[in-house]
């Protein structure tokens, strides 16, 4: 066989190979949603069930202090209430944060 036989037949095979077209290795169906999506929608509803609980605490821990009528006991249980609500709303957004940048940075891979 000559080189140019050669020649000619690996430029056939890479003509051929280019008329077909690519396949998608995960099919995507109407209806499904993808394991990544379904994770990120679950992230995001716990973020906001802990995000709604602590604005809550944070409205208890309020309306303790308003109720406490100088009694020292009640005080200090209002402001505890209080400072762990915050601690809360800053944890949750600084989860929150954090999925943020990791889903970011995840997409672009």
């Amino acid at each position: 066989m000559k080189l140019k036989d050669k020649i000619g037949s690996v430029g056939m095979g890479a003509a051929i190979a280019q008329q077909i077209p690519p396949v998608s290795p995960i099919p995507i169906v109407p209806g499904i949603i993808s394991a990544e999506t379904l994770f990120g929608r679950i992230v995001q509803w716990i973020l906001f069930i802990g995000a709604f609980i602590a604005i809550l605490f944070l409205i208890y821990g309020g309306i303790l202090y308003l109720t406490a009528g100088g009694n020292p006991e009640a005080v200090t249980k209002a402001k505890t209430t209080i400072v762990n609500a915050v601690i809360g709303v800053v944890v949750i957004a600084i989860a929150f944060a954090i999925y943020f940048a990791l889903s970011s940075l995840l997409e672009s891979f």
